[in-house]
């Protein structure tokens, strides 16, 4: 075979190769975005926040009492699914306000870097500009670093703030290397990088991270939720991976120590007994700032607001 029917067949075998690659990540995309169940569709959450870095998603439950906002945990899979169980037990004496954070869920899903400062200013404006007065605020897993930089950027628009998981503050601080901006270029590539998302994200996957790091008690989630879940993680199309690769260089990370020695308000760390490292996360906690106050939840894992709303019920104040 001469020199240029080998050159030919090379480039037509990869432009084959790349288009299959690129149908494939589409169907997931597409059948994800079919599946989505009536009750978690974007008429879940009718109002929406034009923030200046795009549409906000977001619900108000109730009017009774001192406004509490619900701010689920930055990652793909998650989004304001995370307090459907919680909700209907906090409306009888708060205002609730639960949205989905950018990048996640219903809400918008730009095409950038993802930073902690980038939710920080998300969460001020929110409370500036929808709450409209000083709130408390529950939290989950490491957007409570964000929750904390936001108060202590402007401490007079939180009241009590309520942790679940909180990461640990040596993790809030790893930073960006060469390997993990290597692993964000890789996943913003157009195609490639794509195909990695899916792969990350497929059902299967999705399943395994949910009963092995999210959920302690399995009996409490059932396949309607894991179809859930894995639909949120692909909602809007290929943007979505942005928002991990960002996640996957550390860009979301930042060093909260200052933080939370410095605030003044009352600040309580709900702790899944079965989160591996918690009561040493905890113990970094106190040992930051000794007015913490914390409990632990022995049978749960990342997500007792989703397992035992109940029990999470009974320590927002």
């Amino acid at each position: 075979m001469k020199l240029k029917e080998k050159i030919f067949s090379v480039i037509t075998l990869t432009a084959a190769t790349t288009g299959a690659i690129s149908m494939i990540n589409r169907f997931v995309f597409a059948r994800a975005n079919s599946h989505v169940f009536p009750s978690q569709s974007p008429s879940s959450l009718p109002s929406v926040f034009s923030w200046r870095f795009g549409r906000i998603r977001y619900r108000k439950y109730g009017d009774n009492g001192k406004p509490l906002l619900l701010v689920h945990s930055i990652h793909p899979l998650s989004s304001s699914y995370e307090w459907d169980r919680l909700i209907p037990l906090l409306t009888k004496e708060h205002t609730v306000f639960v949205l989905d954070l950018i990048g996640c869920g219903f809400s918008e899903k730009p095409a950038f870097l993802y930073t902690n400062f980038l939710y920080v200013q998300l969460i001020n404006d929110f409370i500036t500009d929808v709450i409209g007065r000083r709130t408390d605020v529950l939290c989950s897993g490491n957007a409570s670093s964000a929750i904390l930089m936001a108060c202590r950027n402007n401490d007079s628009l939180f009241d009590h703030i309520t942790m679940i998981n909180p990461e640990s503050i040596g993790d809030s601080m790893k930073i960006p290397s060469s390997a993990s901006r290597m692993l964000r270029y890789y996943y913003e590539l157009p195609i490639i990088g794509t195909l990695g998302y899916n792969i990350a994200f497929s059902k299967r996957m999705v399943t395994e991270y949910l009963f092995k790091d999210m959920i302690g008690d399995h009996t409490s989630i059932c396949q309607a939720d894991i179809e859930q879940f894995y639909n949120t993680a692909h909602l809007g199309g290929a943007n979505c991976k942005r928002l991990y690769a960002s996640l996957c260089g550390n860009y979301v990370n930042i060093n909260i120590t200052n933080a939370v020695r410095d605030i003044n308000h009352s600040i309580t760390i709900i702790g899944g007994g079965k989160c591996s490292g918690i009561s040493e996360c905890i113990q970094e906690f106190k040992q930051t700032n000794s007015s913490i106050e914390s409990f632990i939840i022995k049978d749960a894992k990342q997500l007792p607001a989703f397992e035992c709303p109940e029990l999470v019920a009974q320590y927002i104040f």
